[in-house]
């Protein structure tokens, strides 16, 4: 109880800084006049538009990221799963010749990579989940290579009276850690198709960044309120499913 407590104040305390950090730096580096530039912009937010037509707008640019994220969540674990199997068939030899090419995609940005799938695809979704691909692709073949090196070895060790019921078995415990590493990645993904929306992903980070340049800063507050309801969504679906997949695995334990 303690340390939960001793934690949470630790993260409340963290946060007091940032901000404090943050706006002491908005205010040396963008200076008192800029800042007061920005006011006039915040006090139109504060009533977003609520129009029939531009909620609709809205919908549709929200829809157009959640397909963005899903996609490029499946696409990323299509393209991390012949990496893992291969490295894991190859044994040793495979898993050192695949950890540097699965870090090396990991640690590229999908803000990125956009740039460069926006010259093969063109702006639109397409772009944005091929990015969103192969920046997720990296991270699951990174944790299916370590899981099934892991279980590959517990496999040898154990004895079946069945090839099937094992793998079977196998199969029952390592699919809820997938389906975990999966909803993660999709947290990330939406946060990510948000954010690569802006330069040519399309959906609401393209309609953010053009109502910006018109000037709508009432559209620019609907967004914003999409974005957070989206991205709270998000995190209460992922939270559900990887409660369902827990209970599960201790299920078949």
């Amino acid at each position: 109880m303690e340390r939960r407590v001793f934690v949470k104040g630790a993260f409340l305390l963290a946060g007091v800084v940032f901000v404090l950090v943050w706006f002491g730096l908005a205010i040396v580096f963008i200076g008192p006049a800029n800042i007061a530039d920005v006011m006039p912009m915040l006090w139109k937010m504060r009533h977003p538009a609520l129009d029939s037509e531009t909620l609709g707008i809205v919908l549709k640019g929200s829809v157009w990221t959640l397909e963005m994220a899903v996609f490029g969540t499946i696409g990323g674990l299509l393209l991390a799963l012949p990496l893992a199997l291969v490295a894991t068939a190859m044994g040793r030899a495979g898993r050192i010749l695949m950890w540097p090419f699965a870090y090396g995609l990991q640690v590229i940005p999908a803000l990125i990579l956009v740039v460069f799938t926006t010259v093969i695809f063109g702006l639109g979704l397409e772009a944005g989940i091929a990015a969103l691909a192969v920046s997720g692709g990296g991270s699951f073949a990174w944790f299916l290579i370590r899981d099934l090196e892991e279980r590959t070895g517990r496999a040898s060790s154990i004895e079946t009276s069945s090839q099937a019921k094992g793998v079977i078995d196998n199969f029952r415990v390592a699919g809820p850690l997938i389906v975990r590493a999966m909803t993660e990645q999709w947290q990330a993904n939406i946060r990510n198709a948000v954010i690569i929306g802006v330069v040519g992903g399309g959906g609401i980070g393209w309609l953010w960044m053009q109502w910006i340049r018109l000037l709508e800063y009432h559209k620019v507050g609907t967004v914003i309120l999409a974005m957070i309801v989206l991205i709270a969504l998000a995190d209460g679906l992922a939270a559900l499913t990887r409660w369902l997949a827990a209970a599960k695995a201790r299920r078949f334990q």
